[in-house]
Order: C-alpha cells, then structure tokens, then sequence
C-alpha cells in the first residue's frame, strides 16, 4: 500500500473528494474529511470506514485561518504528522488554502 502509515487531508468531501478521500484510503492512508458541510464530512468518513479504510471527518472551512489551524493540529494528533494532503476547493477562490496567517490575499 503506497499511503499506509500517512495521513492525507482531503477538504472538500463531495464529488471529487470523496473520490480521493476513498482512493487514499484504499492506498492505506488514515484520511482526514474536512468539509464546511459537517454532514457531508460524516458521510463520505463513514463510508470509508465502512469499506474497511481509515478516515475520520472534521468540520473546517479553508479560509478560515483557526479552522486551518484546527486541521493541521488533528493531523499531527492523528498519526505521525501530515504527509499528504489534497484539496478541492475551487482554483477561482481568492483566499489561499489554509494559509499560514490570517491575513487573506486577493
């Protein structure tokens, strides 16, 4: 397994998320759902569970620098640290994903 022992972060957790959240999973990886949509987090986390992967879903919006941080901190607690993420979020946003202050461009 290409992932196993490695936490991924996946914000967004409909549609193309899921299916990299899934996927990552499949590969090993303990994955973190991060969606604003709580429920949504909760849905696609259990049905990697279910499927016999690791995930756990967490309520975070990436332009919020505390929801960020929030993130960053469960990684760290979750395993070993963080050692891939992927994010959905849509190219024409103009805050940056999970920026390290809080401070917003654009």
């Amino acid at each position: 397994m290409r992932f196993e022992n490695r936490i991924a972060i996946v914000t967004g957790a409909w549609h193309i998320g899921r299916a990299i959240a899934a996927g990552l999973a499949a590969e090993g990886a303990h994955v973190l759902v991060a969606d604003i949509d709580a429920a949504a987090a909760k849905a696609t986390a259990d049905e990697i569970t279910v499927l016999a992967g690791s995930a756990e879903p967490l309520q975070a919006d990436v332009t919020d620098a505390a929801d960020c941080a929030h993130l960053i901190a469960a990684a760290g607690g979750a395993r070993e640290g963080a050692s891939t993420s992927s994010s959905t979020m849509p190219a024409s946003m103009s805050a940056p994903i999970c920026a390290t202050s809080p401070t917003r461009t654009g």
